[in-house]
């Protein structure tokens, strides 16, 4: 969940002079013109250009400026250059095909998690695929920013962040598409395991289908009472109906003596709860070495689902 204190920051922060979904290492789609945004006091003029290819743009009354501009041949690596109240160089751009990776987990699984996982890792090293993972984030109303990076594809970029590293169905999709095309490669992760399709579209275009009044009249009552984050939102919640939260089950202290014993892996079904859907709390000890031995260490717990 996205903390409280980063989520009011970001809506007390003023919007960038260049869109943060560009950066250096992204790639630009080939054969169309390529559409950058950003902000800044309405009336001023931006100009985006690669070399002697040039677009120019004003911002509108509410300070945002778009700018379409034609890329260069496929390949590279260029130089974009954004001018107007600041300057601003975007280095090492490709041009290419850009692709979506969204969808739920099974697009979500990063590639540390797949078969002969370390030997795929330590192969991943492809400058002409370049990566970019759109963090989680909730809001009742649409963002228009994110705090992403453009990486080149490398075994330790393609391993970092997301769940277990970037997107594995992401990851080998754009390998085949480099090995076919031999073209540069850009792929944005925007995936989010257990998610509906209806969460990822706007109000207008849930609007004409009907089915989604109710759901839609609940987000509008909220965003018109109050500008709580969800993180908060989802701790009330807690605190409201799950007896756990309430009666502080997490705590060390507290008594679990006259709960049922399992043995783990077990179903649902096998405890007894049969078609259960809700809330379940599990509990365990075990013992840590005493000294700690140094370094990280990692807690799993296994699949859960829908959420931990």
């Amino acid at each position: 969940m996205m903390n409280i204190a980063a989520a009011l920051l970001a809506m007390l922060q003023p919007a960038p002079f260049l869109s943060s979904v560009f950066g250096d290492h992204m790639v630009l789609q080939r054969g169309k013109p390529n559409t950058f945004w950003g902000w800044s006091t309405p009336g001023t003029a931006v100009t985006v250009s690669i070399g002697r290819i040039r677009a120019s743009a004003v911002t509108d009354s509410e300070g945002k400026w778009t700018a379409r501009l034609s890329p260069p041949p496929v390949g590279g690596p260029y130089t974009v250059e954004i001018d107007g109240p600041q300057h601003v160089e975007l280095k090492d751009v490709m041009v290419g095909d850009v692709w979506i990776c969204s969808g739920q987990s099974n697009m979500e699984m990063g590639i540390t998690l797949v078969r002969d996982a370390d030997k795929e890792v330590a192969a991943a090293n492809d400058p002409g695929l370049r990566l970019y993972i759109v963090p989680r984030a909730t809001s009742l109303q649409a963002e228009k920013l994110t705090t992403g990076s453009w990486a080149a594809c490398t075994s330790q970029s393609v391993a970092e962040g997301g769940w277990g590293g970037f997107s594995a169905a992401g990851y080998f999709f754009g390998r085949e598409l480099r090995r076919r095309l031999g073209v540069p490669i850009g792929l944005v992760e925007t995936s989010w395991g257990g998610t509906v399709a209806e969460a990822w579209t706007s109000e207008e275009g849930l609007r004409p289908m009907k089915d989604f009044d109710a759901a839609l009249k609940i987000v509008n009552e909220a965003r018109s009472v109050r500008q709580t984050p969800y993180s908060e939102l989802l701790d009330k919640w807690f605190l409201t109906n799950d007896p756990g939260s309430k009666e502080g089950w997490q705590n060390s202290s507290f008594d679990d003596s006259g709960w049922k014993a399992a043995e783990f892996p077990i179903t649902y079904e096998a405890l007894g709860l049969g078609a259960f859907d809700g809330v379940g709390w599990f509990r365990r000890d075990f013992d840590l070495p005493d000294p700690l031995p140094a370094g990280a260490a990692t807690l799993a717990l296994g699949t859960i689902d829908d959420m931990d």
